[in-house]
């Protein structure tokens, strides 16, 4: 009976000491809940090319990651109405910081234009396209969102963030994948907007659709 009562009460004791030691549920709870805590990058975007666009392109994007999910939303107001424009995250392939071009600094041949090959210096090459599929990182589509007759426009996408590095790896070789590397840019004119020769623009893409005309610079929250 007294090895009895001696087992018992060691077998409480093991229970308590295993329930003061373990972590509790609200432990638990807590750690779950810093692990799916958001990170959100965002940027306010401003105009650029104003003397062309004469309207003062402005807009905000948002960058919403929570565990492999990134919620991309774009809004941009004051664009060219009734058409598609081109949007995209730009950076450097060594996946150094990018930056919005200086003006009027960044217009190197002093048309008083800055267009898209000239921002290079300032914020590395065309890489993520906000259409139907970021992840295909493909540039040259019809799937981008259009200006409403006021010249609203409205990009919203939901990406997994290891296929969309994987993807700007493997085209990009960029090895440090990190949303506040790359800045935004918002492009496109009206075709009949008269813009110089000295404007560059893509192989075989009219520069009125490539011309910037809002920038904006990534950042954590």
């Amino acid at each position: 009976m007294k090895k009895r009562l001696q087992f018992t009460v060691a077998i409480i004791a093991l229970l308590i000491l295993t329930a003061s030691c373990g972590p509790s549920r609200k432990d638990h709870n807590e750690k779950a809940a810093v692990q799916d805590e958001p990170m959100v990058y965002t940027t306010e975007l401003n105009s650029l090319n104003q003397n062309i666009t004469d309207q003062q392109v402005n807009g905000t994007l948002t960058i919403t990651v929570q565990g492999d999910s990134a919620t991309i939303e774009l809004n941009v107001s004051s664009l060219a109405p009734n058409m598609m424009h081109l949007a995209h995250l730009h950076g450097f392939e060594d996946g150094s910081e990018a930056s919005c071009p200086a003006v009027p600094e960044a217009d190197a041949n002093e048309d008083g234009i800055v267009d898209l090959i000239e921002t290079r210096e300032y914020s590395g090459i065309t890489m993520i396209p906000f259409h139907d599929n970021p992840v295909s990182m493909e540039i040259k589509t019809e799937t981008y969102s259009q200006a409403d007759a006021q010249g609203n426009y409205n990009y919203s996408a939901i990406v997994s963030v290891e296929e969309l590095s994987s993807a700007v790896q493997e085209e990009y070789g960029v090895e440090d994948f990190s949303f506040d590397n790359f800045v935004v840019y918002v492009h496109g004119v009206d075709q009949q907007a008269t813009l110089p020769e000295s404007v560059q623009s893509l192989p075989d893409v009219p520069a009125t659709v490539t011309l910037p005309v809002a920038c904006g610079e990534l950042e954590l929250e």
